[in-house]
């Protein structure tokens, strides 16, 4: 597995820069636009051992996500605003259960299937906490999808594109959520 010692975005207009120390694990930001604070601390809550290696923000949202690599193949997220955690890998996630054999919770249902359904190199295992300012329902929802599919492509170094972040979250939806079969492209 790689070792991704870094903080990054995919929004152009805000560029993370990191400082990075091995032997103590912290991380300092400088950006033009950085993450809330409630997001690190309850990073620092939920994974005291860790420090976030990973800092995205979905784009044209304010949508935030800190993750650390776990080492194992589950994925573990935590909402900064609430109460929630869940634990999925990507066979449990296929049967929309947790891996305590659990479903889905309703918040975490776009998170397990972006990790399903988009085609990325690599998804190791990751602890993630996830914090916004969408209102609450379906953007806000669609925008966690979004922004989880942005963390994938950050961890596995690929650029991409919001509107190509939009069509795979609007994939999730009709496939994963809504259970419609996949339609034949053209």
């Amino acid at each position: 597995m790689k070792s991704f010692a870094r903080i990054g975005s995919i929004v152009p207009d805000c560029v993370l820069e990191s400082c990075y120390n091995v032997d103590t694990g912290a991380v300092s930001l400088n950006a033009t636009n950085d993450p809330p604070i409630r997001l690190l601390t309850k990073f620092a809550q939920a994974f005291p051992a860790k420090s976030p290696q990973i800092v995205v923000q979905a784009p044209d949202r304010e949508m935030w996500a800190a993750a650390s690599f776990n080492g194992t193949a589950n994925c573990t997220v935590c909402t900064a605003d609430g109460e929630g955690r869940t634990t999925f890998n990507y066979q449990s996630a296929k049967r929309k259960q947790t891996v305590h054999r659990r479903p889905i919770p309703r918040w975490a249902r776009y998170l397990a299937g972006v990790s399903v359904l988009l085609e990325v190199p690599e998804m190791p295992g990751v602890d993630v906490v996830v914090c916004g300012d969408e209102p609450t329902g379906p953007r806000y929802d669609f925008s966690l999808g979004m922004l989880f599919a942005a963390l994938w492509y950050e961890i596995n170094m690929e650029t991409c594109d919001p509107d190509v972040l939009q069509e795979v979250t609007e994939r999730v939806r009709r496939e994963y959520i809504e259970g419609q079969p996949p339609r034949p492209v053209k």
